[in-house]
């Protein structure tokens, strides 16, 4: 019976318990039971045994709310940036968290810290990609506490380096102008011409997050306003409208339009676009001409009769 007592009162003392009654046990950390029934019901931080007997008695081990960490998205590309956040109660505000990321083969990408704050949260953002980001794969990250060394752990994937930058020619579609350009993480697929939306059409494949440079010979498209002075060209990529960079000289406009991901189409809409008459275009006319022709001669006929 004396041993039972001891026990007990070292787990108060290991604890930092204040014994309430005889044996009533209330502690501040999240604790699980050796031997006995079920843990009572916590709550918030502090769990309590109420009104245990001297036969129902649990010997408990008190252990420490564990420190949390998570991630704002499963995956990544180069250049995004991760918003790794967590928690770490009981741990007094203004203490380090050291935050780590680890690649796939083992080496460490980039170490960080963030202070926890005085509710127990903490946050540090982290940009992907450079010259230790080398693999595709799922990568891990660690938050530990200095002091106590608790920590806690979290994966994500990341899609790896972007390509390197591919450069050539494409024949636009029913013509005989090449368009160069230059493209990373895709491949370009075909160019054509839209007369009626005053525009081209490019598809492409994209392997990742990229971006497209072409030079647009002012022969093929152009954006003009009043006084013949440049306007702004209207560029969309799978109707989403992003930012794009353009320069200009007195022959050609050089575009460079960034794309996501998943996308498969680039439009670009002028003012203009040659030829005005592309083949589809001029087989419209041509059925138009001919229906034309073929009324006035009908009526014609019914003039004579």
């Amino acid at each position: 019976m004396l041993v039972r007592y001891l026990v007990l009162a070292l787990a108060c003392l290991s604890v930092i318990v204040s014994c309430s009654s005889a044996y009533a046990v209330s502690f501040n950390c999240v604790p699980y039971f050796r031997t006995g029934p079920p843990s009572p019901p916590i709550i918030s931080n502090v769990t309590q045994i109420p009104n245990a007997t001297e036969e129902e008695w649990w010997v408990v081990h008190c252990k420490a709310i564990p420190v949390t960490v998570s991630t704002d998205k499963l995956s990544y590309e180069s250049g995004d940036t991760i918003v790794a956040s967590g928690t770490a109660t009981n741990i007094p505000a203004g203490i380090v968290m050291g935050i780590k990321v680890v690649a796939p083969n083992g080496n460490i990408v980039t170490v960080g810290q963030a202070p926890v704050g005085t509710d127990g949260t903490f946050s540090l953002k982290i940009v992907t990609g450079g010259s230790l980001w080398k693999q595709a794969g799922m990568y891990a990250l660690d938050a530990e506490e200095v002091n106590t060394q608790r920590s806690a752990s979290t994966e994500f994937y990341f899609s790896g380096p972007p390509s390197a930058p591919f450069s050539s020619s494409i024949m636009v579609q029913n013509s005989t102008i090449m368009v160069p350009y230059t493209i990373i993480n895709g491949k370009m697929i075909s160019i054509s011409v839209d007369p009626y939306l005053r525009s081209l059409l490019i598809s492409l494949h994209a392997s990742g997050r990229g971006a497209l440079t072409v030079d647009l010979p002012r022969t093929l498209i152009d954006s003009k306003g009043a006084n013949q002075t440049d306007l702004n060209f209207v560029v969309t990529t799978d109707g989403l409208v992003p930012h794009f960079d353009e320069t200009r000289n007195a022959t050609s406009r050089d575009l460079i339009i960034p794309f996501e991901g998943n996308t498969t189409q680039i439009r670009i809409i002028g003012t203009q676009v040659i030829p005005e008459f592309g083949p589809v275009a001029l087989a419209f006319l041509a059925v138009a001409i001919i229906g034309l022709i073929g009324l006035a001669h009908r009526t014609k006929l019914r003039y004579q009769i």
